[in-house]
């Protein structure tokens, strides 16, 4: 509930539960819906170069017809909406943002969009942990397990 805190008198009701939250940095992305089938359900039966061919023509005419709205308003204060998103594809940020709210996809997102030659290398990993801690840290759930 929200109250006006002068007078206590109840000016909204909200149901949470139904709410979306999530860090604004989402809004500075380009639509994903601009094919009507999401970026995963492409990915899952099309290749990334499918994807990319159909979705930039459409999204480079929705910033277009953006920018005409943002040309209307005369807003120079920060960057503009159409701005953020078109830099939101051309670093990637997109992809990476998608798969944080697409978890469950985050798999093909990863593989088709994220992932970079070199990226698999087992070095990096051994340099991250040795192979005691992980010895020590298996021991150590193994234990918790029995107690």
């Amino acid at each position: 509930m929200l109250a006006d805190p002068t007078s206590l008198r109840i000016t909204a009701v909200l149901d949470w539960e139904f709410t979306y939250a999530a860090p604004a940095q989402f809004a500075y992305d380009p639509p994903s819906w601009l094919l009507l089938l999401g970026p995963d359900m492409w990915l899952e039966h099309h290749s990334m170069d499918e994807f990319v061919s159909r979705y930039v023509p459409r999204m480079e005419q929705f910033l277009r017809a953006l920018e005409r709205v943002e040309g209307r308003t005369g807003t120079t204060k920060g960057p503009l909406l159409s701005q953020r998103m078109r830099d939101s594809w051309v670093t990637g940020r997109f992809w990476f943002d998608y798969g944080i709210r697409k978890s469950f996809d985050v798999d093909a997102v990863y593989w088709a969009a994220l992932h970079r030659d070199g990226d698999d290398d087992d070095d990096a990993l051994d340099d991250i942990t040795g192979e005691e801690e992980v010895e020590a840290f298996v021991r150590l759930k193994m234990e918790q397990v029995r107690d």
